[in-house]
């Protein structure tokens, strides 16, 4: 695609231009709408029309991928001589409406040859004039950088449902740098991104991996381990919180355990809740315990799992929230992997579902069946559980790390303020 680079004919503005002091030496200040135009996603669709037909870009390929996955699609039936927007390679696709104003506005570009594909109805997409400008590789970085997201957020709109109109978008003002330093921060950027995607890889294996195992146990074809499949309850009991007062709640004193500080495996005290150390002594029966396993008993993340370490302590349980305590027979560590599993996780939201909100009672956890090997067979299972986890634990580290690492590349990059040697 070629045509008259806005670079080129902005160039004697741009020198004398004092509004522009915030725009890196050499970079092109410019609107988006100025870089190419908008199209609609699907239009005029039922519920018949789709499962079968031509392949269309999904939702949440968009909202999950700053570059499409060609492979993650779902079909539609478009019929001959019907009005409907096939995407091209350099398109770049918003998401325009969401429950929250940081999840309106995500995008993702096309970087794939793809014939007689649509877009979903839920979001738009913005085709280039040209590449003489901006390049597609480049698109995908800076529509997801943190300037031009905090300039999405400011403009969404609504109030339980957030929105975005593609005026507002095409008004926005973005600053670009020469079509080789694009190309340099686009290849930097994505050395990062396949970094990430490497390890997402080995974590996702590792998942498989235990989830086989897990399996395995649930339906009793571990070689050379015999389990019984009892009610829970046989061989621990689930306590209930203590209520307490919201009102009572202080900036000091003892923390108490909310909902909302269980997370996956572990107990985050950054939002904690504190009641009057005299008050709390006669509550010794509701105070954490190491090792103690611990799980969200309703709302969005009913069944959430922590286990309590030595550094999180004292701790007191409140409402909502359960704590497993053995009574004889099951092995800690054994209990936690039980609880995690999918299995477990499963009968509870077979039972969390259908009120107002997701809620579980400490009988219906007490009673879903698990698998029960001899003591030493669990403890042997825990072990290898153990290992794969730490294993997870390792590479989901090293994904966090390297995801910081592209935060602050493309803070740097996509600014002007490190810039690249071209």
């Amino acid at each position: 695609m070629q045509g008259n680079s806005l670079r080129s004919t902005t160039k004697s503005v741009m020198k004398n231009n004092t509004k522009q002091e915030n725009v890196p030496q050499g970079w092109l200040s410019t609107k988006v709408g100025n870089l190419g135009f908008t199209y609609s996603g699907l239009r005029s669709k039922s519920k018949s029309d789709f499962g079968q037909g031509s392949p269309y870009i999904t939702y949440m390929n968009v909202f999950l991928n700053s570059k499409i996955d060609k492979n993650r699609f779902d079909l539609v039936n478009i019929e001959d001589g019907e009005n409907q927007s096939k995407v091209q390679y350099g398109d770049v696709f918003f998401t325009v409406s969401s429950e929250t104003p940081e999840e309106v506005g995500m995008s993702s570009v096309l970087l794939d040859k793809i014939d007689n594909y649509y877009l979903n109805s839920f979001c738009f997409g913005f085709r280039l004039k040209d590449f003489d400008d901006l390049l597609p590789q480049y698109a995908r970085y800076l529509f997801r950088g943190q300037d031009f997201r905090l300039k999405i957020i400011k403009m969404a709109q609504g109030s339980t449902r957030f929105n975005l109109s593609k005026e507002r978008v095409l008004s926005l003002d973005i600053s670009l740098p020469s079509l080789k330093e694009q190309e340099k921060i686009a290849d930097i950027l994505d050395v990062v991104d396949q970094d990430i995607a490497r390890t997402q890889e080995v974590i996702e294996t590792t998942e498989k991996l235990k989830r086989g195992l897990m399996q395995q146990l649930f339906t009793r074809r571990i070689r050379g381990i015999v389990s019984e499949i009892v009610p829970l309850g046989k061989v621990a009991k689930v306590q209930g919180g203590y209520s307490f007062k919201s009102s009572d709640f202080s900036d000091s004193g003892v923390p108490v355990i909310r909902i909302s500080n269980i997370k996956d495996g572990y107990i985050k005290l950054d939002d904690i809740k504190y009641y009057p150390k005299e008050v709390t002594k006669r509550l010794k029966s509701f105070s954490l315990k190491r090792d103690d396993v611990v799980i969200a008993m309703s709302g969005a993340t009913t069944g959430k799992i922590g286990i309590v370490k030595e550094t999180d302590l004292p701790l007191l349980l409140n409402q909502r929230v359960g704590r497993f305590i053995s009574s004889g027979g099951i092995d800690g560590k054994y209990l936690y992997n039980i609880v995690i599993s999918e299995f477990y996780q499963k009968r509870i939201w077979d039972f969390a579902i259908g009120g107002a909100q997701p809620n579980v009672s400490g009988p219906q956890l007490e009673s879903i069946e698990i698998p029960l090997p001899n003591i030493s067979d669990q403890k042997e299972i825990a072990d290898i559980l153990s290992s794969v986890d730490e294993k997870m634990l390792v590479n989901k580290k090293l994904k966090a790390k390297l995801n910081l690492l592209k935060m602050g590349l493309m803070q740097d990059l996509l600014s002007g303020k490190v810039r690249t040697n071209i």
